[in-house]
């Protein structure tokens, strides 16, 4: 099938909402349902008329002759059926491809004119708006990269937290425990007993340095994203050099970080 032809196609499907074959296989099975009701009343015609011949004539013979013309009948009919499928198959086809080509057909010429309801307020778009649509998608989408990002990075940070803080809870109840359970009025004797207290809070406080250290992280991460959606702001008057430059520095600090 030619472009032309699918293309011709196509609209013609999306117009009648089938295709137009289709319209030419119904034509062809209405006309075998008409030859299969022909066939199978001649049948039953035949099929009749010996019953009733055998009706006035019972004998051993007459049955007989009555089983062998029932199958001939049924064999004649089956073939004459056949016959008939054929022939009008043969003919359909030249139908079917007389439809396709003068009248289930959009003329080559005629088809840039051709429009369908649907189609008739849509505007064409020039090159230049497809392009700046395009640049306008693609920022889009990089800001969009960017903030799913610095929400990542925000969500490690917050998770730091968080466990931080369970630790801390966990070991402040541990020593009001202890405390509980040991009322002693010697403090050295009780600072000897509850070793090695000195590192678990040397731990938690490596812990908050390093919670502080990704804190700062995160507000260099705000200042670059907020660089970069000034820099997004700018390009919209022409500053595509500075949205490059800040929006690769953005990028490449994530990748670091990440």
């Amino acid at each position: 099938m030619s472009a032309h032809t699918m293309e011709s196609t196509s609209i013609l499907t999306e117009h009648f909402d089938y295709p137009p074959i289709s319209i030419i296989d119904d034509i062809i099975n209405a006309v075998n349902l008409l030859m299969y009701k022909c066939t199978q009343a001649m049948e039953n015609y035949l099929l009749k008329t010996i019953q009733d011949e055998d009706k006035a004539q019972a004998t051993e013979a007459s049955i007989e002759k009555k089983m062998f013309l029932e199958q001939e009948i049924k064999i004649g009919t089956a073939k004459l059926e056949s016959l008939l499928e054929h022939a009008i198959d043969k003919n359909f086809d030249k139908l079917e491809l007389y439809l396709l080509r003068n009248i289930l057909n959009i003329p080559d010429l005629d088809e840039r004119f051709f429009r369908l309801k649907h189609q008739l307020n849509l505007e064409k778009i020039d090159d230049y708006q497809l392009k700046n649509s395009e640049e306008k998608v693609n920022l889009l989408l990089t800001e969009i990269n960017i903030q799913i990002r610095y929400n990542k990075q925000l969500s490690l940070r917050l998770q730091s937290f968080k466990e931080l803080e369970e630790k801390t809870i966990k070991f402040k109840e541990c020593l009001n425990q202890f405390f509980q359970l040991y009322d002693h009025d010697d403090n050295e004797l009780l600072l000897q007993q509850i070793q090695p207290i000195d590192t678990t809070i040397k731990f938690l406080n490596s812990q908050i340095l390093q919670i502080t250290k990704e804190l700062d992280k995160t507000s260099d991460i705000k200042k670059l994203y907020e660089q970069y959606k000034l820099s997004t702001q700018a390009n919209s008057s022409g500053a595509t050099g500075c949205l490059t430059s800040s929006r690769i520095q953005y990028m490449s600090w994530l990748d670091r970080n990440n």
